[in-house]
């Protein structure tokens, strides 16, 4: 009923009529005819990704326009543009904090380039879809005097200051987003680039000081530790440290180290082995040979490291958890320990 009030009832406008599309990619997804080899749950996800436009986009909207707090959509002369965040096939734009716009006290700017994002504090989304925006924008060449926006649950994240602190933003003005704030500007900038991009992983790789490895590295397993987001955790978790300590696997939280760090960790690493989670992002940063063993629970997960590792050049193996326990998005599990041990074997020897 909400977003059917929303949708036909408040104020909004066409977004091909309130924006210049000043940029545009399409491309046909090189997925392949064979269907890899992967849970049951993650193949119906990738079939139906297969499917979906791979595109990779700049728009330009004309104020007076404002920035909405919630998830980066925009507002021209007080009307919502649906369709305006980079929000993927399938993803639906979260309803915006309508009166912010409706008021006259915003910070206002010339022009400012949106790195807003649906899943922008997430750690994996944060690298695939929010910091390759910067790279579109670097490549049509828009003035470093333009800044950019992010939010402030963003902001607050150790991996953006970090990325901040590496100087990755140059000489360009970060502009923080207040939760309830709408910023406004006489041009907005919306920028939105492929998904699981192998140019935009180099280029981060490159950006962030990753190296190329062409030994065989080291063994990581991705601890999901007490800091983690989400509760995924594993109930058997001392029989999992015995198990990697048997095969010289190193025990990493990635939320324990800095951005920098991870980057070293993760490039350095011939084998990751993890449950799915964000964690496993850091996978992009490997330019050298490798294999990830993902570790799933049933009915949860998506195709994203699968295809990373694909990209990276990396081997790829599963396996489920067993006995996952309370609501799926943050249930308890236990390591088939069993299972990936023989996995460790077949691949360490």
């Amino acid at each position: 009923m909400v977003r059917w009030v929303e949708r036909s009832l408040l104020p909004a406008v066409d977004r091909e009529s309130a924006s210049q599309l000043i940029h545009y990619e399409n491309r046909q997804k090189d997925w392949g005819a064979a269907l890899p080899d992967l849970p049951g749950h993650i193949l119906e996800v990738y079939q139906t990704w297969r499917d979906d436009p791979d595109e990779s986009w700049v728009r330009l909207y004309k104020g007076p326009a404002t920035l909405d707090p919630v998830a980066g959509l925009v507002f021209v002369q007080g009307k919502v543009v649906w369709g305006s965040t980079d929000a993927r096939p399938r993803v639906r734009e979260r309803s915006p904090k309508w009166q912010a716009h409706w008021g006259g006290n915003h910070r206002r700017f010339d022009a400012v380039i949106s790195l807003r994002s649906i899943f922008e504090s997430n750690y994996f989304h944060y690298l695939n879809d929010v910091l390759p925006k910067l790279r579109l924008i670097e490549q049509l060449g828009l003035p470093e005097s333009i800044p950019v926006v992010v939010s402030n649950r963003l902001a607050t994240c150790r991996f953006f200051a970090d990325t901040v602190r590496l100087g990755f933003f140059g000489g360009r003005q970060v502009i923080v987003q207040g939760a309830r704030e709408a910023i406004a500007a006489k041009e907005v900038y919306v920028p939105s680039d492929f998904d699981c991009d192998r140019a935009a992983y180099d280029w981060l790789c490159d950006r962030l000081g990753a190296g190329r490895h062409s030994s065989k590295g080291d063994a990581i397993y991705v601890h999901r530790g007490a800091s983690s987001p989400n509760r995924r955790g594993y109930r058997n978790e001392a029989e999992v440290f015995r198990l990697m300590a048997r095969h010289s696997v190193r025990v990493i939280d990635p939320a324990e180290h800095t951005l920098a760090e991870q980057v070293d960790l993760f490039s350095g690493a011939g084998l990751v082995i993890g449950p799915h989670g964000a964690g496993l992002a850091n996978l992009l940063f490997r330019r050298g040979p490798g294999n990830l063993i993902e570790l799933f629970n049933p009915n949860i997960g998506t195709p994203h490291y699968y295809l990373i590792a694909r990209l990276r050049g990396l081997g790829y193996r599963w396996r489920y958890n067993l006995n996952p326990q309370g609501k799926e998005n943050v249930a308890s599990s236990e390591m088939d320990v069993v299972a990936v041990e023989a996995a460790l074997k077949e691949l360490m020897g």
